[in-house]
């Protein structure tokens, strides 16, 4: 496994130890998704729970590994933009996973997607703390989309944020309990908005952060725009129902705002290499 820096030299750490993180992400995601889909009459009691989880449990072995397995195959050949997408997948790994701690009774199951959690909020910041962020900002603002992705970053925290704030009020005000399994979406739809609505400011006000997370928040959410398409089909096929093409539409309409700067991002960053 390699040990070598980018040869560019932004990145100050051992790329073997990040390479192992994501192994061990993987490797527990794909077991938990497993156990998930086996064991889905004993995890998911209820309906509710095996439409919201068993399904994600598929979704997570369709989108989610392929997403931290073209991130690996990049580190491992030394490319920046790999440890720049990192973060992304880590986020869409934790947005993941967040939902089976706070929508469903917590037990090892649960625990083992609290691990997941805790690893990917850590991951980030290892990663961020071991990049030379300025020289990454100096190298990529004047070439990455910025202003577009900052805009579109902080459009879809505002709206993700608002879109959850308002199921609760609507909730409290109609006295009408959310079913357990929609909280733990909910949960995961602020904290994603936070960091998208962040990433968002950082970029259209230039900071050192911005440049780096950029392309990672915009990773994670298009992937995330993927995986909802990619639920909406798995669903209808277990249910025996159409497959809701006015959804899809839908979200795929919403999920090109995110993919055309994902990829304009993307390019710039690696013709930067």
């Amino acid at each position: 496994m390699a040990t070598k820096n980018t040869g560019n030299h932004f990145f100050s750490g051992n790329l073997a130890s990040i390479q192992l993180l994501i192994i061990f992400v993987a490797v527990l995601l794909a077991g938990l998704s497993i156990i998930g889909l086996n064991w889905s009459e004993q995890l998911y009691p209820a309906e509710e729970f095996i439409q919201a989880f068993m399904t994600n449990d598929l979704i997570n072995l369709l989108i989610g590994l392929p997403v931290l397995a073209a991130v690996f195959l990049l580190i491992r050949g030394s490319k920046l933009t790999g440890l720049l997408l990192l973060p992304g997948a880590m986020l869409y790994v934790f947005y993941n996973s967040i939902a089976y701690v706070f929508g469903r009774r917590f037990d090892l199951f649960s625990a083992g997607h609290l691990v997941l959690i805790l690893v990917c909020a850590f991951g980030p910041f290892w990663i961020f703390y071991q990049l030379d962020l300025r020289a990454i900002r100096g190298r990529l603002l004047e070439v990455i989309p910025a202003k577009f992705s900052g805009w579109v970053l902080t459009g879809f925290g505002t709206l993700f944020f608002f879109r959850a704030v308002g199921m609760f009020a609507s909730s409290l005000i109609q006295s009408r309990a959310i079913p357990l399994s929609e909280v733990g979406v909910l949960v995961a739809d602020m904290v994603l908005s936070v960091l998208l609505f962040a990433g968002g400011v950082m970029l259209l006000r230039n900071r050192v952060m911005g440049a780096a997370a950029g392309l990672g928040l915009l990773y994670a959410a298009s992937m995330l725009f993927a995986g909802l398409i990619a639920l909406l089909v798995v669903q209808a096929a277990i249910n025996q129902t159409a497959i809701p093409f006015v959804d899809i539409l839908v979200v795929a309409s919403m999920g090109s705002v995110c993919f055309i700067p994902f990829v304009r991002y993307l390019r710039a960053c690696a013709k930067s290499e």
